[in-house]
C-alpha cells in the first residue's frame, strides 16, 4: 500500500493543543474541526507574510505536522491512491485515528489546495492559491478505502505494464478511393476497404501472439465495427469463418515477435475476388446501408482454455484500433452491370494481389466486345473467377470448368460496375470474381 504514515508524540501542552484533544475526547467533533481550521488558517497567514505563493501544501504539511503531535491522535494516512478528477485546485483526503472516550474513532479530514470563487483584482493570483478547509468529521472506513484504492491502482498499472508490451496500429496502408479528400489508386475497388495492421513488440521480452496468419477455420481473431459517423448506430461483424475453401482445416497460426520486431498484414472488407481464398479479405456485414462510418479493428487472442497459456492475452478480451479517417460506403440496390464478349487464352493460374492475397482463377479472355470501354476495353486481356457462392453451390451437378478453360472458346461475363476488378500484381490481368450466372458460353 502506498499510503504516507505519520506517529503520534506526547508532547502537547498549548491551549490549541489541550482543546483540540479534549474535543476528540468528549467525541465532539465540530469543535475539533473549528480549532483545526483555525491552525490551518494560521499556517496560511503565516505563510502569506513571505510573499511565497506555494502556501496550501506549506498549511498542509504544517497543520499535518501539528496533528502528529497530539498525544489523542493515533496515525495518519493520506490517500496517495486515489483518483480524483483532473482539474484546479484539487483536493487531498486523509484518515486520522484518534482516542476518544468510547474507544478509537477513525475521521475523515479533507483540504481543497485552493479557491475557486470569483475575486476582485486586488487580490491577485496569490489568494486562489490559498487552501480551503472542507471538513473533517467521523468517517468509519476511510481508511479501507484507502487500502481498496491502493490494490486498483496496482491492478491497473499491472494490466497496463501488460497491455502496453503490444502495440496494435491501424494507421498504414493505402487509401480506399471513397476516403473522403483521399487520392484514387488504379487498383481500388469501389465499395472494398483495404487497410494494413501492424503487430510492435514495445517490450524487453519475446512475444508469442495468436494471429490469423494461414487460419481457415475457428473464430476469427480480426473483426470490425462500423460506427455511423451521422447516427448513433454502429454495426459488428460476426466472428464465424465462413466460405474459405481450404481442404485442411487450420487454426490460429503462432506468431513470434523479438523485442522492437514487427509485423504487418493487409485485411480487406467486401473483397469480393479474395473473399474465398484468404481470411484476411472475408470481412463483410451483412446488409451494411449506405452512410460514412468510423471503423474499428478489433484484436481478440483466444481464452487460455482454447490454446497456449504461454501466448500473449491483453488484461480484457480484446484490443483495438481505429482506421485514421471516415469512409464512404455506397449501397446500391440495383447494381448497374454491364457485358462483355471474349475468347478464351489461357487455363487456370495463380494469382497475387497488390495486398499480398493470392488464390487461383479460372481462365484469362481476350476481349472481343465490350458495354462499357471506358472499363474494359476491346483487346484487353482479364482473369476470372467464380465467387465463393457459385461454388458451395453443390447440391446438384458440378461446375464444367472445361469449356471456360478451353483455348479459343467464346464466353459472356456479365460485369458488375460496384465491383470492376483488382488489377494483379504483375499489372498485366485484371481479376474479376462472377456469380455462376453472370458466365455463358457461346457456341458458334
Amino acid at each position: 500500500m502506498h499510503a504516507q504514515h505519520v506517529n503520534g508524540s506526547d508532547k502537547a501542552h498549548s491551549s490549541a493543543h489541550r482543546a483540540f484533544n479534549k474535543a476528540l475526547l468528549k467525541g465532539n467533533h465540530q469543535k475539533a474541526a473549528a480549532i483545526l481550521r483555525r491552525r490551518l488558517y494560521r499556517f496560511d497567514r503565516r505563510k502569506l507574510l513571505t510573499g511565497d505563493f506555494d502556501k496550501s501544501a506549506f498549511a498542509v504539511t504544517k497543520t499535518l505536522e501539528w496533528l502528529s503531535m497530539q498525544p489523542n491522535v493515533k496515525q495518519i494516512v493520506a490517500d496517495t491512491c486515489g483518483v480524483h478528477i483532473c482539474i484546479w485546485p484539487g483536493w487531498v483526503d486523509y484518515s486520522i485515528i484518534a482516542k476518544s472516550d468510547t474507544g478509537w474513532v477513525e475521521y475523515g479530514y479533507t483540504v481543497q489546495l485552493g479557491r475557486t470563487h470569483r475575486i476582485g483584482y486586488w487580490a491577485g493570483s496569490w489568494w486562489r492559491h490559498r487552501p480551503k478547509f472542507l471538513y473533517f468529521k467521523p468517517e468509519k472506513g476511510r481508511l479501507a478505502s484507502f487500502v481498496n484504492n491502493c490494490k486498483v491502482e496496482e491492478d491497473n498499472n499491472r494490466r497496463a505494464l501488460n497491455d502496453n508490451r503490444l502495440r496494435f496500429n491501424a494507421d498504414h496502408g493505402r487509401l480506399n478511393w471513397s476516403v473522403n479528400d483521399a487520392p484514387k489508386f488504379e487498383d481500388s475497388e469501389h465499395n472494398t476497404l483495404r487497410f494494413k495492421l501492424e503487430l510492435e513488440n514495445l517490450s524487453t521480452d519475446t512475444l508469442r501472439l495468436a494471429y490469423p496468419i494461414h487460419q481457415n477455420a475457428g473464430k476469427k481473431l480480426v473483426s470490425l465495427r462500423f460506427h455511423d459517423a451521422i447516427k448513433p448506430q454502429s454495426f459488428v461483424e460476426l466472428r464465424n469463418i465462413e466460405l474459405i475453401l481450404y481442404e485442411d482445416l487450420k487454426g490460429p497460426d503462432t506468431l513470434v515477435l523479438a523485442p522492437g520486431q514487427r509485423f504487418s498484414q493487409w485485411h480487406s472488407f467486401n473483397d469480393e475476388i479474395n473473399a474465398d481464398a484468404n481470411l484476411q479479405a472475408s470481412h463483410k456485414i451483412h446488409e451494411l446501408p449506405t452512410g460514412k462510418y468510423r471503423i474499428q479493428v478489433f484484436y481478440h487472442p483466444p481464452e487460455p482454455s482454447d490454446g497456449d497459456s504461454s501466448l500473449w492475452r491483453p488484461s480484457y478480451d480484446s484490443i483495438s484500433a481505429w482506421l485514421p479517417y471516415i469512409w464512404q460506403y455506397n449501397k446500391k440496390e440495383t447494381p448497374d452491370t454491364f457485358s462483355i464478349i471474349g475468347h478464351v487464352t489461357g487455363g487456370p493460374s495463380t494469382y497475387e494481389t497488390s495486398y499480398d492475397f493470392s488464390g487461383e482463377y479460372i481462365s484469362s479472355i481476350a476481349v472481343l466486345e465490350s458495354g462499357d470501354i471506358s472499363s474494359i476495353n476491346i483487346g484487353d486481356t482479364i482473369a476470372w473467377k467464380f465467387k465463393a457462392e457459385s461454388r458451395l453451390q453443390g447440391f446438384g451437378r458440378p461446375i464444367s470448368l472445361e469449356k471456360f478453360q478451353m483455348p479459343g472458346n467464346k464466353i459472356r461475363l456479365t460485369i458488375d460496375r460496384n465491383y470492376p476488378g483488382q488489377l494483379l500484381k504483375n499489372r498485366r490481368y485484371k481479376l474479376f470474381a462472377l456469380f455462376k450466372s453472370n458466365i455463358k458460353l457461346i457456341r458458334e
